[in-house]
């Protein structure tokens, strides 16, 4: 995110750049998003205390967009939020998150699936000490927000999770699809698509 973050920079904004849990540099254990929406929430609130900005932005990129979807749920101070090739932040619904991935039903990936993901959740539960079932749902926590939310996928990053969070609240989000994009394509500077973010951060901000 060094890349994007200097963009902003340039253009005047102040930047908080941040690893998760059990990333980088950050300690702690990875919960897949049990723990790490309260985290952004927290450094949300912090922030404009800290730069005393009337505006608040997030923008991250897979399981970073994922978890700032999540922390909506929480009602992380946002002015808006972009976010690239994001989950649904659906973990907690382990036979949706595996149909997405494999495009098959929902209640077929069940009956594939129950006798490996059962016994997981509960393995993970006594080995590590959170439960995956409590992860915050993206999809719910964009349903019940006001915020603005700019969401940028690839046609070939599997498009069901982004069109199911965009229909949940359309009033106030934008699903831009990017043609022949797969997940990794966003991983390189892409001045199109800053472009486009800071296009977006521009026209939510409150004066």
């Amino acid at each position: 995110m060094l890349v994007p973050a200097g963009w902003l920079l340039e253009k005047g904004y102040a930047c908080l750049l941040i690893d998760q849990r059990g990333c980088g540099t950050s300690g702690g254990g990875i919960s897949w998003g049990v723990n790490e929406p309260a985290d952004i929430a927290a450094w949300a609130s912090w922030l404009p205390e800290r730069t005393h900005a009337s505006n608040v932005f997030g923008y991250g990129r897979s399981r970073g967009a994922t978890t700032l979807l999540q922390s909506l749920a929480l009602k992380a101070p946002f002015t808006g939020l972009a976010l690239e090739a994001t989950g649904a932040g659906n973990v907690a619904q382990p036979y949706q998150l595996i149909g997405d991935k494999m495009a098959i039903s929902e209640s077929r990936a069940r009956m594939i699936w129950w006798q490996v993901i059962e016994p997981s959740f509960w393995w993970i539960r006594w080995h590590y000490g959170f439960d995956l079932r409590k992860t915050q749902d993206g999809v719910a926590a964009i349903r019940g927000s006001e915020v603005a939310v700019l969401l940028i996928h690839g046609s070939e990053d599997r498009l069901e999770a982004a069109e199911r969070l965009r229909d949940a609240n359309p009033q106030l989000t934008e699903l831009v699809v990017i043609r022949g994009a797969d997940h990794e394509w966003f991983s390189s500077d892409r001045p199109e698509l800053m472009n486009r973010v800071l296009g977006w951060f521009d026209a939510h901000t409150q004066r």
